[in-house]
């Protein structure tokens, strides 16, 4: 465990955003895919801060009548951030509203009746985009508007335990979903959108036949990529446990191969190589 690393991660983004806001003009063409604006984005985070704490009592209800013994059963849709870079370049959607509206038009004409969607928004989105609107404007013309629910802030666990399926452009939720054993598909380009993980069909068919998720495939996939491919740590909060100046700790496959291990002599204990001249 590496504990929370937010706050974190909160002070080191307002120190980059005062600092580029100082440097402006040494870097004139300097493009970001959000505004470096200190002002702006700092308005828009308070906001984010007290549409938190509004939604945790107004979706309150909503979100509890979903977990009911007799509750429909429900299909969930994981919204990503607008500016997400997945979206833009690993994706067929110009947008997260395009893709808000392919689902709602395809569960309104294939989806089992008395079923829900359950749109799932993005916590770091809570301050840009609101598509409460859009959602209402779209259940209403296809006749569906007591069938949709919209939510922001609820335990992403419990709503992926509870759901029949789960339909995200390429979020990493999708593997979570896998990980609790619901099927899942990707309408984007996702490292495990692959057969037996995730359903290969098309969305219309999905809403009728979500599949199943191959658990021992699953195992074998995670333990993958914990060895070849993800890091440990974070990049916001130092752990002295992983003895690592930057808080992170390779995984053994990647290290060996980069030479990032080095055995300090006459000891058994390896360390990264750029820990040796410590």
């Amino acid at each position: 465990a590496i504990g929370a690393s937010f706050y974190h991660a909160a002070i080191y983004a307002m120190l980059y955003y005062i600092n580029s806001a100082l440097s402006r003009s040494h870097f004139q063409y300097y493009q970001h895919h959000r505004p470096l604006r200190v002002l702006s984005e700092g308005s828009i985070w308070l906001k984010s801060l007290w549409l938190k704490l509004k939604f945790r009592f107004t979706e309150r209800a909503s979100a509890r009548d979903l977990f009911d013994a007799s509750a429909p059963a429900y299909f969930l849709v994981i919204l990503q951030v607008h500016s997400d870079m997945q979206v833009k370049v690993h994706s067929p959607y110009p947008s997260v509203e395009s893709f808000i509206e392919e689902m709602i038009i395809s569960f309104s004409k294939n989806s089992p009746k008395g079923t829900k969607l359950v749109l799932k928004h993005h916590p770091f989105d809570r301050g840009y985009r609101n598509y409460n609107r859009l959602i209402i404007e779209l259940g209403k013309q296809q006749g569906i508007i007591d069938r949709l629910v919209y939510l922001h802030d609820w335990n992403l666990p419990k709503l992926l335990q509870h759901a029949h399926g789960v339909v995200t452009i390429n979020s990493t939720v999708g593997l979570s979903s896998i990980h609790h054993g619901t099927p899942v598909i990707t309408m984007g380009q996702a490292v495990y959108d692959i057969p037996g993980l995730s359903f290969q069909g098309e969305l219309q068919d999905f809403w009728n036949s979500v599949g199943k998720v191959d658990a021992e495939l699953y195992q074998g996939f995670r333990a993958w990529l914990m060895r070849n491919n993800q890091l440990v740590g974070s990049f916001y909060r130092r752990n002295t446990y992983l003895q690592s100046p930057t808080g992170l700790k390779w995984p053994s496959s990647i290290a060996e191969g980069h030479g990032l291990l080095y055995t300090r002599p006459n000891t058994r204990k390896t360390v990264p190589s750029y820990m040796a001249s410590r």
